[in-house]
């Protein structure tokens, strides 16, 4: 997203045909559901001197994000699953959890699942949000489009977001509202234009 809390941002970027895998405390770039446009993660800042939960957590975390970053996808769903035993309010784990569900083991309902519990532990975690409208897109576009809303609501200027939103309201014969989201997008971020599908005069 454009604006996030504690953000360290050393990996950026968009690529067409596959999403960006998020890590915990850099972010990379998690792909929208007719484009792939930059996604920020917000980082997690947590400081008690002593072993706690959270901690034991964030360790837990991270052993999955270097399980998965070597191919062991399901040993990362188990590290990512236990952190969320550990300390059942870490958005963050719930979030990995939600991604590699996502974009390694073809499972939008276990994703689905997986971001819904991230957004109830903190209800404006953008990441989680736009992820989440990504998996509703193609079985429930209502709820994608009412997800798209809910961030523009956190950030009305959000190019992203209105671009994805542009492009799901067209295909959902909303033309009007869908082109205007689109021109807004634009106007925000001008490279957007490039990634306009075939067929679609914003």
């Amino acid at each position: 997203m454009t604006q996030s809390a504690t953000q360290s941002a050393d990996e950026r970027g968009s690529r067409i045909g596959r999403a960006f895998r998020p890590r915990r405390m850099s972010t990379l770039a998690l792909a929208a559901g007719f484009v792939f446009v930059p996604l920020l993660a917000a980082g997690c800042s947590k400081s008690s001197p002593s072993t706690t939960p959270a901690k034991a957590a964030d360790k837990l975390v991270e052993q999955g994000l270097n399980a998965e970053s070597v191919g062991q996808s399901a040993q990362a769903v188990k590290d990512f699953e236990a952190a969320t035993v550990q300390n059942p309010a870490d958005t963050y784990a719930y979030y990995d959890l939600g991604v590699i569900y996502q974009t390694k083991l073809n499972e939008p309902t276990l994703a689905t699942d997986a971001y819904q519990k991230a957004l109830l532990a903190n209800p404006k975690y953008q990441p989680a949000m736009f992820n989440l409208a990504i998996v509703q897109t193609p079985t429930d576009p209502q709820a994608a489009i009412n997800t798209y809303n809910q961030l523009l609501m956190l950030n009305a200027n959000d190019a992203n977001v209105l671009f994805n939103l542009g492009l799901l309201l067209i295909a959902q014969n909303q033309p009007t509202p869908g082109h205007a989201d689109l021109q807004k997008a634009i106007m925000l971020q001008p490279s957007l234009a490039s990634r306009v599908p075939k067929g679609i005069t914003p």
